[in-house]
Formats: C-alpha cells, structure tokens, sequence
C-alpha cells in the first residue's frame, strides 16, 4: 500500500491499459516494456481491479491508480522542424494577435462543456475570453461570426451562442468573471435582449455573434473562445 505522502505528490503519465487492463501502453501507442520503468513497492496491484492509469511519484517509479482520480499532470510538445513560437507565444497558430486588445484569441470549434471548454483553455496557457470593452466585444463578434458557422448543427451542441468566461454560480444572478470581477467592474455588461433569462439553470457566460452576452448551460457543448496573454510563453524562449 502506498503512503499518503507518495500518493500527494504523483503526477498523471500519459501510459495506461485502458483498452486491454494489465497491458500498459502509452498515448503514442509505446508499449510498456519499452519504456524506462521503475515499480514503486507493491505495485501494480490494480486494487479492486479499477486502476488502468499510472502515475509517477516523487521518487521517479510508478504505480497503477484510478484514472478518475485527480491528479497533477505534464504537457509536452515535440519539437517539429519548422516549429516556431508565435506573437502570441504558443506553437499554436491558431492564436491570433488582435492588435485592438492587446490580446490573443483562439476560437475553437469543437464544442465542450463550459467547464471542459475551461479546462481546455488552460491547458493552452490561457482561459475563457473575458471581454472588457465594447471594443472586446466587437473583435469577439467578429471572430464568433468568421468561425462559428463552419461546422454544422446537428441538434448534439449549441451553435447560437459561445461559451466564455463569466457565470453566476454562487449567487444566481450576480454574474462574475473567471476573475472574480463583475461584468461592470470587468468593463462590459451588455446582455443581449431579454437576457439573462435563466432558462432551465442557465448559470454560464455565453456570447452571442452579435457580441452581446447570454446565460448560457453549463452542461450543454458548445464551441468556445480562449484568451491568451501574448506575453505568456509556454515553452522555453531559448529553445
């Protein structure tokens, strides 16, 4: 069994058996035994036979865990040739600098929940695009406008309105920012009319192509806007 210590300081791997239990392979499809390993005392022992991911502890061996628990992670990125980082200080080319904020924006068109879609968004070094001006909100209906209509509703996701970064979670009604801010504290507040309207629990930011706001479902997919700090670098400048 291991100790609480260990367990409190292990990272998610990106190698699991996931598709056939006991047989460990990683994201890329390299099978375990090709891949450098040290077994942590006792392990694998797949308690209860639900441990299918592997974590590293802070000895650098691993062991077999849940892989709904909630662990820390790493990103990494081959270099590729030709790879280069952006304005925006990402490999992603789809950030794009608009000159207007002073910001990056990328709109992604592969629709997810409000809290995947925020997840997403961090992952990339960014998060849910707070809009701050009506300047904001014009760069965003523009982007809403070139971009959300490219993939087809098929009644599995909202296409009317985007996922972005306020919601009204704690005191329904009170709409905050990802940043703790109110809507006018954070410089805009224009709701599109007759908005909010709280149909059926909706207690997440969205925005609509006109570049006015709307209480959108948390739980429903759709697409969604990251923002990005161009000066927020997510690898190493020298390399």
């Amino acid at each position: 069994m291991l100790e609480l210590s260990n367990i409190s300081s292990s990272v998610f791997t990106g190698i699991h058996s996931t598709f056939s239990r006991g047989d460990y392979f990683s994201v890329e499809g390299v099978p375990l035994a090709k891949i450098p390993h040290t077994w942590a005392m006792g392990e694998p022992d797949n308690e209860n036979d639900e441990e299918q991911c592997l974590v590293m502890l802070a000895d650098g061996t691993f062991a077999d865990m849940k892989c709904s628990k909630a662990f820390p992670y790493l990103c990494y990125k081959k270099v590729t040739p030709g790879m280069s980082m952006t304005e925006c200080g990402t490999p992603d080319p789809s950030y794009v600098l608009d000159k207007r904020t002073g910001s990056c924006y990328k709109f992604h068109q592969f629709p997810r929940t409000w809290s995947r879609a925020y997840m997403t968004c961090a992952a990339e070094g960014g998060y849910l695009v707070v809009i701050n001006s009506e300047v904001e909100a014009k760069a965003m209906s523009e982007l809403f406008r070139k971009m959300g209509h490219s993939i087809p509703n098929n009644g599995a996701y909202e296409t009317i309105s985007a996922h972005i970064g306020f919601h009204d979670w704690d005191e329904h009604g009170e709409w905050v920012t990802i940043h703790g801010d109110t809507l006018i504290d954070a410089g805009y507040s224009k709701f599109s009319g007759g908005e909010p309207n709280n149909l059926s629990t909706e207690f997440c930011g969205g925005l609509f192509r006109s570049g006015y706001l709307d209480d959108f479902w948390c739980h429903r997919r759709g697409q969604f806007i990251c923002e990005k700090d161009p000066e927020f670098l997510t690898c190493d400048e020298e390399q």
